[in-house]
């Protein structure tokens, strides 16, 4: 009896040292996806305000890595701190208005409103009605970012209806690109692609299974190999880009729905609709309920091979698009910047024979005399010297002359 109890005290003491692990190993994960993450978000926000050129300019993630520019660490941390606080005040009224508490979705609208008016303050010389609509477009990456880790909770339980969803928005933009020729530039076809994909994901995962609505969690899936079927048969170009937009439409996505429909019904059984689990929040704050929510998808038996997989994904997605959504972002921001806000400087650089080289931007670094200069084209010059002499352009009288 004795040994008996003691192995069933032991396989207790087993199990719950491995629920421990699991939960410091989750927890490490996080905290290191997290931090690389914020880095690369805030430095690339940075990158793209100072050296991102125009909106018509593009480079690749490694081009932004592979000359690291030094801003000082105070900038990093306000920039980092200013997008933490706004994402932080969008998830809270996400979760409010989820709880449908009328009183508590308005005092958090209100502080997001209070929240903004004081960014455009802070930023803006001058404040009007104009440029507090224009500082509205502040708020895309906060909101991106937001989107990105609900879409990670709720993926994490339910990865299908998420990613059918993810690639219906995807589609059902590039179609509404397709038909109406919005002619966007890169950085704004960047921003909403990566809104339509996380949005419509979140979307789709309150979408509960029903016998003659599970198409739709299928579609995408099929539309996109009857696509390409469609496009290795058509040696002779029988479809052409050419011809009539709507003949296309119907070709690819009528046979998409009937596909997908027939699937659908003959896996019905396939399709089943998990049980809601309510995690109390009320007296946890929103990072602890946050990541309880993303434990439980992983360690449920049921959801675990999904999870886990789904999260991979997620993070090899997030390593890639976040630098290129905070470089977008950013651009776009400067470009609705009022051009009275920049003031540019005269920079003078003085090699070693004192022969002159007249720049103008803004010095934003400096590291073991390499001086990053913004031009005026807003993209990177280093130059490395021991003298330099910055003008405001707007006021000769006020030099700083710069020795190291």
């Amino acid at each position: 009896m004795t040994n008996k109890l003691s192995s069933e005290t032991v396989a207790k003491t087993v199990v719950g040292l491995n629920k421990i692990y699991q939960k410091i190993a989750l927890a490490i994960l996080i905290i290191s996806v997290f931090s690389s993450l914020s880095y690369l978000a805030t430095y690339s926000f940075l990158y793209g305000y100072y050296f991102g050129g125009g909106l018509d300019n593009s480079f690749s993630n490694f081009e932004v890595l592979r000359r690291i520019v030094p801003f000082h660490v105070n900038t990093l941390t306000f920039t980092w701190l200013m997008i933490a606080l706004s994402m932080s005040l969008i998830i809270y009224a996400l979760r409010f208005a989820k709880e449908k508490r009328v009183i508590n979705t308005l005092i958090v609208l209100l502080l997001l409103i209070i929240f903004h008016v004081l960014m455009t303050v802070f930023f803006n010389q001058k404040i009007s009605i104009k440029n507090i609509i224009y500082f509205s477009v502040i708020w895309i990456f906060p909101i991106y970012a937001a989107t990105m880790i609900l879409f990670t909770i709720l993926g994490a339980r339910t990865p299908f209806k998420a990613l059918a969803g993810s690639f219906s928005g995807v589609i059902l933009f590039a179609v509404v690109d397709f038909l109406f020729n919005l002619n966007l530039n890169r950085d704004w076809m960047v921003i909403l692609i990566n809104l339509v994909f996380f949005g419509s994901g979140i979307g789709f995962c309150f979408i509960p299974y029903k016998k003659h609505l599970n198409f739709i969690f299928i579609m995408p899936f099929v539309f996109i190999l009857w696509m390409l079927l469609i496009l290795l048969i058509d040696e002779t170009r029988i479809i052409s880009f050419a011809s009539n937009k709507l003949l296309i439409l119907c070709i690819l996505s009528f046979p998409s729905v009937i596909i997908s429909y027939l699937i659908a019904i003959r896996f019905e059984d396939k399709f089943l609709n998990k049980k809601k689990t309510s995690v109390s929040s009320n007296n946890k704050g929103v990072i602890y309920s946050t990541v309880q929510e993303l434990f439980e998808g992983i360690i449920n038996p049921k959801t675990h091979k999904g999870a886990v997989a789904f999260i991979l994904l997620f993070i090899l997605f997030a390593y890639v698009m976040t630098p290129r959504m905070s470089i977008a972002s950013a651009k776009i921001i400067r470009s609705f910047t009022p051009m009275s806000e920049f003031q540019n400087e005269l920079i003078t650089i003085y090699d070693l024979k004192g022969v002159e080289k007249p720049i103008r931007g803004y010095v934003v670094a400096e590291q073991d005399g390499v001086i990053y200069i913004s031009n005026e084209n807003w993209e990177l010059e280093q130059i490395k010297t021991d003298k330099y002499h910055i003008q405001k352009c707007s006021n000769y009288n006020h030099a700083t002359i710069c020795k190291r």
